[in-house]
């Protein structure tokens, strides 16, 4: 009798055991199910987007809650990468999209390495300031003093012009919006420019008079463009000026009607992203979204 009750209570635990594990399965499946259904039954199409920066995060957020608001099944996954590897990645597929550069950036790039891509959106305007931990003011530089300046072409050009509106010096006009520190035609206070890498000018503020910052490297350093810099030039988006300083949206030639693409450019352009914009970026950034995917001469 021993021995039967045995068999019978370890036939007992082997039924319940089975009735548990059932039940785990039947519950994984139900959820796998149930994430399938609110996924529409598809995996969602993933689109690497290279940024430099991870000042804009939370834009590419709105960028994805506006695809899923819409059913689009498509997911903007961010890739984080040296601003000066970007455009050559797109051009060999390893991301599809970038957004990380303005206009003058990608124009010099496609002259001196003949990178096939083009311009799929217009999307905001960084404010391009000065910084300094020793003068509340340009009107207080030196003789000798030294501003760090970033040291790609576009961005060197553009500082200068940002001091040359400020007063501190002048350039040939003939050199546009791009002159070098060798189209410097006037430097009254002999101000030293210093070229270097522009993640490294808020580092370098100490061991400098001023620094000029755009505005994403500011945030990420932990500044405020509008509270901490000691000058800016007033960024308006129509004057034709600006136009090269827009950031942009870029992608390669020829793919401007891929249609995950396009549901990306136009997510951009929606009010979750314009409310972003308003509530946590009017410091560093202004709005200039426009679509230029049927528009190819941009």
């Amino acid at each position: 009798m021993a021995k039967a009750s045995s068999k019978k209570s370890i036939t007992g635990r082997l039924i319940a055991i089975g009735v548990v594990v059932a039940a785990v399965v039947a519950g994984a499946i139900g959820v796998s199910v149930a994430n399938a259904v609110r996924a529409g039954g598809q995996t969602p199409t993933i689109v690497k987007v290279a940024t430099d920066s991870d000042s804009y995060d939370d834009i590419w957020d709105a960028v994805n809650q506006t695809l899923a608001a819409e059913n689009a099944n498509i997911e903007v996954q961010l890739v984080k990468m040296d601003g000066s590897q970007i455009n050559g990645a797109t051009v060999k597929k390893e991301v599809d999209l970038n957004a990380f550069q303005h206009r003058a950036y990608l124009d010099d790039q496609i002259k001196e390495s003949g990178y096939k891509l083009q311009v799929f959106a217009n999307t905001l305007i960084q404010p391009l300031n000065v910084y300094s931990d020793k003068i509340k003011s340009l009107d207080d530089l030196k003789d000798g003093d030294t501003i760090a300046v970033p040291n790609n072409p576009t961005n060197l050009g553009r500082a200068l012009k940002v001091l040359e509106a400020g007063g501190v010096l002048k350039t040939n006009p003939d050199k546009g919006y791009l002159p070098t520190v060798a189209d410097i035609t006037e430097n009254p206070k002999n101000i030293q420019i210093k070229e270097v890498a522009s993640t490294q000018i808020p580092k370098l503020l100490p061991d400098v008079t001023a620094g000029i910052i755009n505005a994403n490297t500011a945030v990420d350093a932990g500044l405020n463009p509008r509270d901490d810099s000691i000058f800016s030039v007033p960024v308006n988006p129509n004057d034709i000026y600006n136009k090269p300083w827009i950031n942009l949206i870029a992608g390669r030639t020829g793919e401007q009607g891929n249609p995950v693409y396009r549901k990306i450019v136009e997510a951009y352009g929606s009010e979750a992203v314009k409310k972003v914009i308003d509530e946590k970026h009017t410091a560093d950034s202004i709005y200039t979204y426009e679509n230029l995917l049927d528009k190819p001469e941009a």
